[in-house]
């Protein structure tokens, strides 16, 4: 018989967040509600996620079981897998895959197709796919479809850990959390949460001692104060402060917890939260072709909401912070793929069409 619940957030991973064997505590935000030591088996999960026939729930248990060895020795040893060893691509490999795996990625890629199929079937002039008839299933399937090339790009990131000696970090039912320091202070920009754009950031709680950050090197530095060979850091409580607020930013409904105590951090923090948190952090905009007003060019992108980031251990690099803010989140971190777009745009010239006039925003 098929199994019929199926995590979105493996339970290997929310074991590492125990408060007790095979309990955790939750915070709901929403309802505000408090739980103490629920069972982690009725938790991230949702019924037939993965489809009836058991065949992906089959995939990710193969791929789970290396993930819980590999989690379980980083949070034995508090130190990271050899940046070419198998282990830290299985590493990467559970952070994309998290990525992309949760209902709250996919209803990401509903709303934008929602807005995409708004925006195109406007004013009737053509027929375009009902996108919003996609069902949650579909919707999966696309966001796993993308986990290979998110787990190539994020190869060249390098990774530091961050390490508490309490236990102090939180986690949530979407823990993977994306971010880009580096652009902070451009407002209402897309592109600037593309897994290949300069400044990109990672954030991963691994247990509640230890918080996994994957950044742009060439972008950012690790502060002296660091063990750069060890790649590891210990936190400051200024440090655990953002982190767990990062993961308040991050969950769809719940953040996830091993002390009671920690309660009353979570708390202190939800007015950060409720002030940044968007409910649809998905932009769709269009603009008209200048020379042709039967055609308009649609961009798409998730908005960051900045959260003013300042780690003890990590800071953005001179070269980099020379600039310009407005130039930035053209930039991608392959130097090979930045050159084939500015020669593109070079072959272009004189030939392109421009859309200058902005139609709407969803």
């Amino acid at each position: 018989m098929a199994n019929r619940n199926h995590h979105f957030v493996p339970q290997l991973y929310l074991r590492l967040f125990q408060s007790a064997p095979r309990r955790i505590h939750l915070y709901n935000l929403a309802k505000a509600l408090k739980c103490e030591d629920v069972s982690i088996r009725g938790q991230c999960y949702k019924r037939y996620f993965h489809g009836k026939d058991d065949t992906l729930e089959r995939a990710f248990s193969v791929l789970e079981g290396h993930f819980a060895r590999i989690l379980r020795l980083v949070a034995k040893t508090q130190q990271l897998p050899s940046v070419q060893s198998e282990d830290y691509y299985y590493l990467l490999f559970f952070v994309g895959l998290q990525l992309l795996r949760t209902p709250k990625a996919s209803d990401e890629i509903g709303r934008l197709s929602d807005k995409i199929h708004a925006h195109a079937s406007r004013g009737g002039l053509f027929e375009v796919p009902e996108f919003n008839k996609v069902n949650s299933l579909e919707k999966l399937e696309l966001n796993l479809s993308m986990v290979p090339d998110v787990v190539r790009c994020i190869q060249d990131l390098n990774s530091h850990l961050i390490v508490s000696s309490t236990k102090s970090f939180i986690t949530s039912d979407a823990p993977v959390f994306k971010y880009n320091q580096y652009c902070e202070g451009i407002q209402n920009a897309g592109g600037i949460l593309g897994v290949e754009s300069k400044g990109f950031q990672i954030f991963v709680p691994v247990s509640p001692n230890l918080y996994l950050v994957l950044y742009d090197g060439a972008t950012y530095r690790i502060r002296s104060s660091a063990d750069r060979r060890s790649r590891t850091t210990k936190a400051k409580q200024s440090d655990i402060d953002q982190l767990n607020l990062l993961q308040l930013l991050s969950a769809d409904r719940n953040v996830y917890f091993s002390e009671w105590e920690q309660l009353k951090d979570i708390q202190n923090l939800l007015p950060e939260f409720n002030r940044m948190h968007k409910e649809d952090p998905t932009v769709v905009r269009e603009f008209e072709q200048d020379d042709d007003p039967n055609s308009s060019l649609l961009v798409m992108f998730e908005q960051m909401t900045s959260v003013s980031l300042n780690l003890s251990f990590l800071n953005i690099r001179k070269n980099a912070n020379r600039i310009p803010m407005m130039k930035r989140f053209q930039l991608l971190r392959n130097k090979r793929l930045q050159a084939e777009h500015k020669r593109m745009l070079q072959m272009q010239s004189g030939k392109s069409v421009t859309f200058s006039k902005f139609l709407g925003e969803t």
